[in-house]
């Protein structure tokens, strides 16, 4: 989540133009509307693929909504930050423990984390 903050922090504008366009509502779709649509689709997958590993035992659909749960909190990061004076690194760092949170909500325990993600044998 630092990296994800850092990497925001750096091209702020590719997020803003994009969600700018994702809020547009036009009746004729800009090409690159689709082409921001299809990046975050792809965003999602790769979240949710890691969440996947990160979060075994939870199901597919636990992941998704915690996938997706990230990217809202990603842009309303991103949309407080220019607001106004935010460290976009901690609050990302805040937002990993509220998935964290969640994720044990819905009934994953450390215990289900994978040896591999930690870099300690089980």
């Amino acid at each position: 989540m630092r990296d994800a903050g850092e990497q925001l922090a750096k091209f702020p504008d590719f997020l803003r133009l994009g969600l700018m366009l994702i809020l547009e509502q036009r009746p004729e779709e800009p090409a690159a509307r689709r082409r921001f649509h299809q990046a975050r689709v792809e965003t999602l997958a790769r979240v949710d693929g890691i969440y996947q590993l990160l979060f075994a035992g939870l199901s597919p659909n636990q992941t998704l909504r915690l996938a997706r749960f990230t990217l809202a909190g990603s842009d309303g990061l991103f949309i407080a930050a220019n607001e106004g004076e935010v460290d976009l690194v901690q609050e990302f760092e805040l937002l990993s423990h509220g998935i964290l949170g969640a994720a044990l909500s819905m009934g994953w325990s450390p215990q289900d984390l994978p040896a591999e993600a930690t870099g300690r044998p089980r």
